[in-house]
């Protein structure tokens, strides 16, 4: 399927046209696991407080501290999972889990 807009933005430029479009819910969900693990990630690493840790992830995710808020609230359950799951683990484990997670974010 050839979304409207593909000349322009792809073919015109690559002499490719885009096929298949991919599902934005499923770019949007991994896209908030990924916040959440390098929320929690970046909690554990640093002696950060809340609103530091709030404004360095913002800043690595280009949202609003506001927004991040959010996700984080809306997404709790899944924080509470990843800290049972690392709590007693060192820091050095759960960098190593997240690079195999999330290979293209520097740890």
């Amino acid at each position: 399927m050839v979304k409207r807009g593909s000349v322009t933005l792809f073919a015109n430029i690559f002499e490719e046209p885009v096929l298949t479009p991919v599902n934005s819910a499923s770019l949007r969900q991994k896209k908030i696991d990924c916040i959440i693990d390098f929320y929690y990630y970046t909690g554990r690493k640093t002696d950060y407080k809340y609103s530091r840790l709030l404004e360095t992830v913002s800043h690595t995710f280009f949202l609003s501290p506001f927004t991040l808020h959010d996700i984080i609230q809306g997404n709790l359950d899944k924080l509470t999972l990843l800290k049972q799951e690392f709590k007693d683990r060192p820091v050095e484990k759960l960098q190593k889990e997240m690079v195999k997670k999330w290979p293209h974010l520097v740890w």
